[in-house]
């Protein structure tokens, strides 16, 4: 079962300044409403996501993500359709159904009886307060657990689903986008956006994550340090260790000028970087810096 994270708050309001949407739906630059968004707890934007009736639509719900990045998800409450920053995913509010044509008419609960979804799917990649950690694809991606508000910056938990590189470009949502809306971009083909004289508006198609594999806890004990390493093809690098009956690995591949490093735990990618020169002699340094084993 994957673990959720409550957020430390009940009910903040900040203050948050637009971000430029130059590139989004038709290129208008102003967001729509107000910029007081109201933090919830991260457990509301986790629950199941139902469908609205026909003209409505779920009200965005804004979250954080990231290694570095402390889980908080907020909601923009006198405008539900406001577009997200562009260091926030933008998720559905399961709880709360609002007009599409007129987003000041009141929002209310989903309908008792939701109608059928579509068909086809659409799903986005990491739910509230995970991160991905490689490429997010129908086949194949892994999630890691955004810090809690005051933890630290490494994981407590990954998941993962598909066999490890398989990165096949997929689309994650088949949906189309209702008449006067455009996906916001192929990589958030679930959001769509359109442009009104007061400025931008997007929400999400979403019906849940598409990954639905186990959730591999991370080990709260380090791995041991001076792991086996040894120099791959090409002048790439790997290292391996095993402590207390989990297995860690790490693997640079690719140009000298131009390598790709995975870190895995229990073969879920927990970490990916960069290297311009991974050989046996330098990987240790890797092993502790992308990966943080040490």
């Amino acid at each position: 079962m994957r673990r959720r994270l409550g957020l430390s708050v009940s009910t903040i309001f900040v203050s948050i300044t637009p971000a430029l949407l130059a590139t989004a739906c038709g290129g208008r630059v102003e967001s729509i409403g107000t910029t007081d968004m109201q933090l919830v707890p991260l457990t509301e934007v986790t629950r199941a996501v139902t469908a609205c009736a026909p003209g409505a639509a779920h009200r965005n719900a804004c979250c954080t993500r990231g290694p570095n990045t402390t889980s908080q998800c907020g909601l923009y409450p006198a405008a539900p359709f406001h577009p997200c920053e562009p260091d926030w995913t933008t998720y559905p509010d399961p709880s709360t159904c609002c007009d599409l044509t007129d987003p000041s008419h009141p929002c209310g609960a989903p309908p008792a009886q939701p109608p059928p979804l579509p068909s086809g799917q659409c799903t986005y990649g990491c739910p509230p307060g995970w991160y991905a950690t490689s490429p997010i694809t129908l086949t194949s991606g892994s999630c890691c657990e955004s810090p809690s508000s005051g933890g630290g910056s490494s994981p407590t938990a990954c998941f993962g689903w598909g066999p490890p590189g398989n990165a096949t470009p997929s689309s994650t949502c088949d949906y189309i986008c209702p008449a006067g809306w455009q996906s916001l971009t192929p990589s958030a083909a679930d959001v769509c956006c359109r442009t009104l004289d007061a400025g931008v508006e997007c929400f999400s198609q979403a019906t849940g994550p598409v990954g639905g594999a186990t959730t591999v806890s991370v080990p709260s004990s380090s791995p041991p340090q001076g792991p086996a390493c040894a120099g791959g093809p090409g002048g790439g690098c790997s290292c391996s260790a095993t402590t207390q009956g989990h297995s860690y690995a790490m693997t640079c591949s690719g140009s000298s000028s131009a390598q790709t490093c995975t870190c895995t735990v229990d073969g879920v990618t927990i970490a990916t970087g960069t290297s311009l020169d991974c050989t046996s002699s330098s990987a240790a340094s890797i092993w502790t810096n992308t990966c943080q084993f040490q």
